[in-house]
Parts: structure tokens; sequence; C-alpha cells
């Protein structure tokens, strides 16, 4: 299942303040090549540290930095996860009663 992704808006926000990449680099001790692929939305992690130093050096909040972005479904996808979520709850109503001491009732009182 995709749920999305986040993205950093580095890249905009740097050129709205006229900013290098060299200069924020030097300035925060970054090195270039990290630095990139926070640039490029090219991660997999972020690192608190870094995010906590850019909106300290920008003074922004962090929600001017980080973006979330929804997953694009298409129909089917969507029909698969309603599908999927229908069997879930179909399968837990069905075991309920095998799994409760009230369910075993039942079986004890004849």
């Amino acid at each position: 299942m995709d749920y999305g992704r986040l993205e950093l808006n580095i890249d905009r926000i740097l050129k709205e303040r006229g900013i290098s990449k060299n200069q924020i680099c030097r300035d925060l001790d970054i090195p270039r090549t990290n630095f990139n692929r926070y640039c490029n939305n090219n991660f997999h992690r972020l690192d608190a540290g870094l995010i906590c130093k850019l909106c300290h050096y920008l003074d922004i909040e962090v929600g001017e930095l980080i973006t979330y972005k929804r997953a694009d479904y298409t129909a089917s996808d969507r029909d698969t996860h309603s599908y999927n979520q229908l069997q879930d709850h179909f399968l837990s109503v069905l075991y309920l009663p095998l799994t409760t001491n009230w369910g075993m009732s039942w079986l004890t009182s004849a």
C-alpha cells in the first residue's frame, strides 16, 4: 500500500530568498552531496537535526519546509483497498464469537 510521500521545499525556498546551496551548506556545515539529495527529494529518512537547522536558518516552520503528498490511487486501487477492508471486517465479525467467553457459552449450556 502506498501511503504517499514527504517532499522538502528547499529549492523553492532558497530561490525565493536568493540563497545559494553552497552558502547554506557552508553556513550549516552540511555536506553538499547530502544536501542535494534532500533538495531533489531523493531520501528515505529525514534527519531531525538537519530539519531543525534548516527551519532555524530559514526562520520557517516545519510545515513550510515539508509537504505531504498523498498517493495517487486509481479506481481499481480504491476498489481493492475497500474490498480488503470489507474482508478484514467480515473475518473479524466471523471469528468474534469463537474468541470471546460469551461466544462459547452455547457449547457448555447443553
